[in-house]
C-alpha cells in the first residue's frame, strides 16, 4: 500500500517537474513553444493513464448559452479589472508596469492584430487553458489525492507555472499573471471542472487586450 501511494505521488511529481522544465525552456512573448510542449506532455500522460481530455475538462457543456454569457462577462470584467486596477496598482507599488514591449509592433498594425487574434483563439485560449488549468492543475491535485488541501496547493502551482510561462513580462507582469490566473481556476472548479467557460473567458480577455494595444491604449506598451 505504501509503495503504491509513493508511486501515485512520484509520477505526477515527475510530470510537474518536466512541465516546469518545458515552460522554462521556452522564453519568448509567443506562447507557441511552452504551450505546445505542455500539450504534448499532457496528451502522453493521459494516454498512458488510459484517460482523455474529456476527463479533465474538454467536455460539451449542458448549456452553451450559459457558457457564452459567463465566458464573455467574465472575460470583459477580468480584463477591465486588470487594466484599471491590477496593473496600475502593481506599477505604483513596484515602480514598474508589466513589460509588454514585445507587442509594440502590434500598435496600428492590422496584420499583427489579426495574427495575435488567431493566436488568441487557438494556442492561448484553448491551448493554455488545456495545459495549465486542465493538465497541470489536475496533476498537482493528484499529488495529494484530490483533497481540498490538494486543490489549494494545485491552484498555487498552476498559477505559478502560468506566471513562469509569461516571465518575458518581468516581475510585475508575472505577479499580474499569477493573480489573474486565480480567476479561471476558480471558474473551472465551480463549473464542475469544465474548461469551456475558462476558454471563452481567456479568449475574450486577450482579444480586448490586443485591441487595446492596437489602439495604443494598454498600460506598459
Amino acid at each position: 500500500m505504501e509503495r503504491l501511494l509513493w508511486k501515485n505521488r512520484l509520477i505526477p511529481a515527475l510530470e510537474l517537474l518536466l512541465a516546469a522544465l518545458v515552460i522554462w525552456g521556452s522564453f519568448a512573448p509567443i506562447p507557441f513553444g511552452n504551450t505546445v510542449g505542455l500539450l504534448l506532455l499532457a496528451s502522453a500522460s493521459l494516454w498512458l493513464r488510459g484517460a482523455g481530455w474529456g476527463d479533465i475538462g474538454m467536455r460539451r457543456p449542458k448549456s452553451w448559452l450559459r457558457v457564452i454569457a459567463w465566458g464573455v462577462a467574465l472575460g470583459v470584467a477580468a480584463q477591465v479589472f486588470d487594466v484599471r486596477v491590477t496593473t496600475p496598482l502593481l506599477a505604483r507599488i513596484s515602480g514598474h508596469a508589466p513589460d509588454l514591449s514585445g507587442f509594440r509592433s502590434l500598435i496600428g498594425n492590422v496584420r499583427q492584430l489579426l495574427f495575435w487574434l488567431a493566436v488568441t483563439w487557438t494556442i492561448a485560449a484553448f491551448g493554455e487553458e488545456m495545459a495549465y488549468r486542465g493538465y497541470i492543475l489536475n496533476r498537482a491535485a493528484d499529488l495529494f489525492r484530490g483533497t481540498q488541501v490538494a486543490w489549494v496547493f494545485a491552484t498555487i502551482v498552476s498559477c505559478a507555472c502560468f506566471a513562469l510561462g509569461h516571465r518575458y513580462q518581468g516581475i510585475a507582469g508575472m505577479i499580474d499573471i499569477a493573480v489573474s490566473a486565480f480567476i479561471p481556476v476558480i471558474v473551472y472548479l465551480l463549473s464542475g471542472r469544465n474548461l469551456c467557460i475558462p476558454i471563452l473567458m481567456h479568449g475574450v480577455g486577450d482579444t480586448i487586450g490586443f485591441v487595446l494595444i492596437f489602439f495604443h491604449r494598454y498600460p506598459g506598451v
